[in-house]
């Protein structure tokens, strides 16, 4: 097989591969190392450690601190760009003439730099950042914090006509592809990876629901506040709630409630078997934006998948799920489905609808605007 050459700037630690962005950028890696690929990997430690299982996949991994503290946030720059400088990653990726893969506008603090602006530079668009963190004012309750997403959203803002710079974009869905191409002309849709290789459930049924997020994220904790408070409350069925790192408000009213199960900071194998063993899984957002992760955990491992209409805009899994826009259609779809088995027929629809956010068919893609 041909070897090729890659530097990949990440804006954290992609392992464990446990949240949205990092499951993306992990199986990436995975990805394009399976596609004969020398990876020269750079990301910041600041949250989580340096990893084993990045250094098997990787020719290198270069890791740098990421500049935290009150200088990076009083700086016209996003804090989230400001803070993920390094001189050391500039010289690191000066010693090769490879493509560049910014991923996220969070590492393209030096994606107009004079030293690398021959090369091919392609940045991954998680999501229309300034929209995602004025998404997170509008659901933060700590005023400080508020302030900061409110800050972070029109620094974001200002500084985005900097994807004008890049060789192309690699948009995560067709929504967020529309968005950048006014921005960057050569904008392509590239779906997002994940851990599955195919589409593996469960026939039949099963006696519980299941909501999973990461609850430390203000949209999960009041998804999960409104499938308990609007729709659970109002059904005598089981529902599973399973995320890291839960406030206490919520462990505390859960543990009153008969038919509500916590389950905190679930490892990969356990919220795999709770996603495989749910009857179906209950999903809802306020905002849609890019592809949620924990959708396409549901729809290739999970039986049914009931959710609203902004978790699938753009995506083209509408007709994988049940759709609702209200709690009480939440309640009637709960209700038509329970006694339903999931059977051949869902699987193999399940299979036609996923087909394209395999990996092995999303690779192609991205290599094509690597090699120019």
């Amino acid at each position: 097989m041909k070897s090729r050459t890659i530097d990949i700037i990440s804006f954290n630690v992609p392992y464990p591969p446990n949240y949205g962005g990092v499951i993306d950028v992990y199986y990436k890696l995975v990805s394009l190392k399976n596609a004969g690929y020398e990876i020269y990997f750079h990301t910041f430690l600041y949250n989580r450690k340096s990893s084993d299982e990045l250094e098997a996949i990787c020719k290198k991994v270069f890791y740098y601190p990421r500049q935290t503290g009150l200088l990076s946030h009083f700086h016209y720059l996003p804090y989230i760009v400001y803070s993920r400088r390094s001189q050391d990653l500039l010289n690191n990726l000066k010693l090769r003439q490879s493509p560049i893969l910014f991923e996220g506008l969070h590492s393209c603090f030096y994606l107009n730099s004079k030293a690398i602006r021959e090369r091919i530079r392609i940045v991954r668009t998680h999501n229309i950042e300034h929209d995602y963190y004025f998404h997170l004012f509008k659901a933060e309750k700590n005023n400080l914090r508020k302030l900061f997403f409110l800050i972070e959203t029109i620094k974001l803002k200002f500084y985005q006509p900097v994807l004008k710079k890049a060789s192309s974009l690699a948009a995560i869905s067709s929504l967020d592809a529309k968005y950048f191409s006014s921005l960057n002309k050569e904008t392509f849709l590239l779906h997002p990876f994940h851990s599955n290789s195919k589409v593996d459930i469960s026939m039949g049924k099963s006696n519980y629901y299941l909501y999973h997020a990461n609850l430390e994220v203000p949209e999960n904790k009041k998804a999960a506040w409104f499938l308990i408070a609007n729709v659970f409350s109002k059904l005598n069925l089981k529902l599973v709630i399973a995320g890291n790192n839960p406030e206490s408000s919520l462990r505390d009213y859960i543990s009153g409630q008969p038919n509500i199960v916590l389950v905190e900071n679930p490892s990969e194998n356990e919220m795999d078997r709770l996603i495989k063993e749910a009857h179906a899984i209950v999903l809802y957002t306020k905002q849609s934006t890019g592809v949620k992760l924990k959708l396409l955990e549901s729809l290739f491992k999970g039986r049914f998948c009931i959710t609203n209409a902004m978790m699938v805009a753009g995506t083209g899994l509408e007709k994988a799920c049940l759709l609702t826009k209200t709690a009480s259609e939440y309640i009637s779809q709960i209700k038509r489905i329970n006694s339903t088995e999931f059977s051949n027929y869902d699987l193999e629809n399940r299979k036609r609808i996923l087909e394209s956010y395999l990996p092995e068919n999303n690779i192609g893609t991205l290599i094509k605007y690597l090699e120019g």
